[in-house]
Order: structure tokens, then C-alpha cells, then sequence
């Protein structure tokens, strides 16, 4: 038995196993989902921190807000201390009438700078309804001449309020006038005055 070297051959081929490529991983797929995924985290984190910049815009802005009424307060008090310790201003008492006893009103007065300021927080007046309006008098060579008008409300009683201004003033009076005021007063409607 011989074998010949074509069988050899044969049994050789036939006994040869092809090798097959063993499965690639393919780093392409992988590195793109890696990147689609961290675009995805890219977006939601510029999301929620866009989110977190509108916030602290409105609270900058709530603060920007409260700090200029709070400026506008303080100049407002300095402004008032201001004229307590000027010596040219003159506080006069207005002092309520037989229709309203219990009323009364403090004014700060400087005839020289011509300036007039009412009192609100210390201000005892009845409180006036929409339809009316306090409006203060000051007679100067026996006219009276309109300052401005004024509310008792509640919520107008902090602080003082400038009014228009006046240099001779012999007498300051209050009355109770239809709202904005009216170019003469009403004398029944007188409820404080105090003569200089």
C-alpha cells in the first residue's frame, strides 16, 4: 500500500482548516457612540446651566431693584436729618380747629431757601377719601397762596414731603379741597393753621 502523492495531497487539503477572521471590534462604533453620548450630557448640562443663569439674572435683578429703593430711602432720611439740623429751617405747629380738635400738622420751613416740608409720619389728620385731598396755604401779604396737595392715607404717612415753596409767609393753614386741589380755599374746610 502505497500511497501516492496525490492521496497525500488529498488527505492533506482535506484536513486543513481555514482559519476565519476572528470578529473585530469595531472602535468606530463605539467612539461614536461615546461621543453621541457626551453631546448628549454637553446639551443637558448648557440647558440646566442656562437655567441657573436666568435665575440669578431675575435675582440680580430683584437685588438691583431693592437696593436703589433702599438708596432712595436713605437720601430720602439724610435729606429729612438734613433739614432738622439746618438753622435757617423754622418748625411750626399747625394746630387742629373746632372741627377737628384733635388735629394737627408739623411743617419744616426755611424763608430764606424758600422751602416748605410737611410731616407726614407725625401727622394727625383724618384720613381723606378718593374724591378729596388736604392742600396746604400759606398767606403771604394777605392772599393765600396754594403749596400743594397732600393725602392722609395710610400708606402716604412715612417721612416728610417736599410742597411748593414760599419766602413770607405770615400764617400756614390745611384744608380739605376736592382732589388736585382748588386755586382758593374753602375756609369751612379749614381743619389746622398756625400764624408765624
Amino acid at each position: 500500500m502505497q500511497t501516492t502523492i496525490t492521496e497525500l495531497k488529498k488527505d492533506t487539503v482535506d484536513n486543513i482548516v481555514p482559519f476565519t477572521k476572528a470578529k473585530s471590534v469595531n472602535f468606530y462604533k463605539y467612539a461614536f457612540a461615546a461621543s453621541v453620548l457626551a453631546l448628549v450630557a454637553c446639551i443637558w448640562g448648557l440647558i440646566s446651566l442656562n437655567s441657573q443663569l436666568e435665575q440669578s439674572n431675575s435675582v440680580i435683578a430683584s437685588l438691583q431693584v431693592k437696593n436703589q429703593s433702599f438708596a432712595n430711602r436713605v437720601n430720602l432720611l439724610d435729606n429729612e436729618v438734613n433739614v432738622f439740623h439746618d438753622p435757617e429751617i423754622k418748625l411750626v405747629k399747625l394746630q387742629g380747629l373746632p372741627k377737628a380738635p384733635g388735629a394737627k400738622l408739623t411743617l419744616a420751613w426755611s424763608p430764606q431757601k424758600k422751602r416748605v416740608m410737611i410731616d407726614l409720619q407725625d401727622m394727625k389728620l383724618a384720613a381723606n377719601d378718593e374724591a378729596h385731598q388736604y392742600q396746604l396755604w400759606a398767606i403771604v401779604d394777605g392772599k393765600p397762596v396754594d403749596l400743594g396737595v397732600f393725602d392722609a392715607a395710610k400708606s402716604d404717612t412715612t417721612g416728610m414731603k417736599e410742597m411748593k415753596s414760599v419766602a413770607n409767609a405770615v400764617m400756614f393753614a390745611v384744608t380739605l379741597e376736592k382732589r388736585g386741589g382748588v386755586s382758593s380755599p374753602t375756609m369751612d374746610q379749614m381743619v389746622v393753621y398756625a400764624k408765624i
